[in-house]
């Protein structure tokens, strides 16, 4: 055989084994039983070529990695010019190898700004934010993605009080100054309860009475919304739920029951799960809401678990912060009893998403850069780190610039191995 027709051979053999374990991965995966992540490269003696990642019909979009998001959801003028230059900023960070560092943004969505009456819709936030990613891809040679976050109250935020209708209509984001939370006709009621917005706990700000089925009816159908809109979008990588613990009232009103909180997120999670079919969802289990017990919150995330919906939640509660480590990532490592309450006993590391954001807060609580970066590589098994900008705050301890040099030092490392309970696969086409 000459030379030639060796190279030949092999280079035939070569191809036919990568068509082969494709083909393998693909009939696997259909079968149900879990997908192990594909070597990143396969060699047949000195020939070698990367093994794409892209799983069959059904799989999830998958690009782990850290994602950068805004101080607040600013509602000032120039507004949309202040996230792209955050984008820019992000887009701009590099890695040991000179390439853009970071996956891309976390855009926090307020209902307000989504839906202006009962069905009409208005995504001019999202698809802004989805048009400028793209245009830095173009110009930054990666493809930058958007987690979506939707959020029923303010949390920390303003408005401190629920405001009278008819509210300002904000829907020319690039000049309005209103910071809204709710749409008028979640604040005026659709349950026949009166208003279905109140104020929040600790005086952090306004909430949805999101236990109530006609308004978690309506929350779960602008999420069925964006599912249909969004779900087949390449660009789009993750949905966020709304954070149960902001989601209580400071007062407790008489419907508001343990059951009734149960029953609403269970009806919210099969929501999800169901218009979210190929892109990554995180159930924000970082604690108990108000009147749920931890057994409430061990059962939620379970099932979320079930459905292939991931955890997470703000924020990266390492144990050097003091404030303690969050009930959901003990949930995640099976953690068993602690003080008193069971975080059950299974590992969830490596089955599904992990969505951790360090938010403002615990910027301030003086826990160092390598710190939370090691707790949520080395414990946490993130999949998907979203770290603020809070370059603002001229208070904060643990500043952006640390955070960019940490990311750096550790060339961004992050657990990116299909989770096995994504039984069709990952896509990071």
């Amino acid at each position: 055989m000459t030379q030639r027709h060796s190279a030949f051979m092999r280079s035939t053999l070569f191809a036919i084994m990568i068509g082969c374990f494709a083909i393998s991965r693909t009939a696997i995966s259909q079968t149900g039983a879990p997908v192990p992540s594909p070597p990143p490269r396969l060699c047949v003696n000195a020939s070698c070529a990367a093994v794409p990642l892209a799983g069959s019909a059904g799989s999830i979009k998958w690009h782990p990695g850290h994602y950068i998001l805004a101080p607040s959801r600013p509602t000032l003028p120039g507004y949309v010019s202040f996230i792209d230059t955050l984008m820019l900023q992000m887009a701009q960070v590099s890695n040991s190898q000179g390439m853009p560092a970071f996956s891309g943004y976390l855009g926090s969505y307020n209902w307000y700004w989504l839906e202006t009456s009962p069905g009409v819709y208005n995504t001019t936030l999202i698809d802004s934010d989805l048009a400028y990613l793209a245009s830095l891809s173009s110009t930054y040679g990666k493809s930058f993605k958007l987690i979506i976050q939707v959020g029923y109250d303010s949390y920390a935020s303003i408005p401190k009080s629920v405001p009278s209708t008819p509210q300002v209509v904000p829907y020319s984001p690039g000049s309005s100054t209103y910071s809204g939370v709710l749409p008028d006709y979640i604040i005026n009621g659709v349950s026949g309860l009166g208003q279905d917005a109140m104020p929040a706990l600790f005086d952090l700000g306004i909430t949805a009475a999101y236990w109530r089925p006609a308004v978690m009816a309506r929350y779960i159908a602008l999420m069925q919304y964006l599912g249909a809109k969004y779900d087949s979008n390449p660009n789009v990588e993750m949905i966020i739920t709304m954070e149960q613990v902001a989601g209580g009232p400071a007062t407790v009103p008489s419907d508001m029951t343990e059951t009734a909180c149960v029953a609403q997120i269970t009806a919210l999670l099969n929501a999800v799960a169901t218009a979210w079919p190929t892109t990554n969802k995180i159930f924000t289990n970082n604690f108990n809401g108000p009147l749920l017990a931890v057994s409430d919150l061990l059962a939620l995330s379970q099932y979320a678990a079930s459905l292939g919906i991931g955890f997470g939640g703000p924020d990266i509660l390492s144990p050097s912060i003091g404030e303690g480590v969050s009930y959901g990532s003990q949930i995640e490592v099976g953690a068993g009893v602690v003080g008193g309450n069971n975080f059950g006993t299974k590992d969830y590391r490596g089955t599904i998403p992990f969505g951790y954001q360090q938010q403002q807060g615990a910027y301030i609580s003086g826990a160092s850069a390598s710190d939370i970066e090691g707790y949520a590589y080395n414990n946490l098994a993130a999949t998907h780190t979203i770290w603020e900008d809070d370059s603002s705050n001229s208070s904060a301890t643990l500043t952006w610039a640390a955070v960019v040099a940490q990311l750096q030092l550790e060339n961004f490392r992050i657990h990116s191995a299909c989770p096995t309970s994504y039984t069709h696969g990952c896509n990071a086409q």
